[in-house]
């Protein structure tokens, strides 16, 4: 498993559990490859944990630069 597929695949049970934080952190990791498809990935996903935490502002944001 990839670097990105690990951070991706961590995030998302980390979110499902409903740990943010780790799940943020995951997710952070991941938006800053240097890939694009997988940055993108990883900034739209903190997109939705800002949604969840009700940092709409800072979701919309990441939803806007993934």
């Amino acid at each position: 498993m990839s670097d990105h597929e690990t951070a991706l695949a961590e995030g998302d049970e980390a979110e499902q559990k409903g740990d943010l934080q780790a799940a943020s952190v995951a997710y952070r990791r991941l938006s800053a490859s240097e890939v694009p498809g997988p940055a993108a990935q990883g900034r739209f996903r903190l997109g939705r944990v800002a949604w969840r935490r009700g940092r709409l502002g800072a979701g919309l944001e990441l939803y806007e630069r993934a």
